[in-house]
């Protein structure tokens, strides 16, 4: 998905849009498929949907902290609220126009944001948190309602290789030891209720990584490049 300081696409910016974008960017590049496909967040939901829309040219998946759909039906400190999805299109419009006047980042900071994860420099930190925060229209118009049913719709993976990566750590710190307990046991739950996302495909196996928050690409990116590296392994030996 569109970040930093791309220039903004057509409204809405959900999964199929995203993953159309993306496949047009692959052949105007060149880059002939199969691809393995990281998602992250709601990156997973794109990835889903681009395997939907172009299934022969998917060899494998690596879901890194993905969204699921069932998710918010259980931990209410999830990104995502709990509200419902008329709330949750019309918080998507307010967004819209926020990010397009400049004001969401004076009135809010992602929460996964505010650790800075081992391995970056105060001011490596502050670029990536700088990305983070200048999605401007372009991250505004993710919707997740529409981006979570669509994936929904997109099937499976089959038997393609999927290595579900998911956080160990809670996505957010408590400020103090009765919430941040909270927290720790609703990462639990997120943990097992993630374990789901693996029934995708009849290849598929979720690792935790217990030192890592949602950001795992920051937190751990070895473990990320590994996972990736193993998924594209495996894909070629079944070719």
């Amino acid at each position: 998905m569109p970040y930093a300081w791309s220039d903004s696409a057509p409204y809405p910016r959900d999964s199929i849009a995203t993953s159309r974008d993306l496949h047009r960017l692959l052949q105007a590049a060149g880059v002939a498929g199969p691809y393995v496909l990281v998602g992250h967040s709601l990156g997973g939901f794109h990835v889903r949907v681009f395997n939907g829309l172009y299934p022969s040219d998917v060899s494998g998946v690596v879901f890194v902290d993905s969204s699921y759909e069932y998710e918010t039906n259980v931990v209410s400190t999830h990104t995502v609220n709990n509200f419902p999805d008329a709330m949750n299109r019309f918080g998507a419009g307010i967004a819209e126009i926020v990010y397009r006047v400049g004001l969401f980042r004076l009135l809010a900071e992602p929460a996964n944001m505010r650790v800075r994860p081992k391995g970056f420099t105060p001011q490596e930190w502050i670029t990536a948190h700088a990305f983070a925060e200048r999605g401007g229209p372009a991250t505004a118009k993710e919707i997740y309602v529409q981006c979570r049913d669509e994936a929904m719709a997109a099937g499976t993976f089959g038997d393609r290789p999927l290595i579900v990566l998911t956080a160990g750590l809670p996505s957010q710190v408590g400020t103090s030891p009765v919430e941040e307990r909270r927290f720790l046991r609703e990462q639990q739950i997120m943990i097992r209720i993630q374990a789901e996302l693996a029934r995708l495909s009849t290849r598929s196996k979720q690792v935790v990584v217990p030192d890592a928050r949602h950001t795992i690409h920051y937190d751990r990116p070895d473990v990320v490049i590994g996972a990736v590296r193993e998924v594209v392994d495996e894909a070629r030996s079944l070719n």
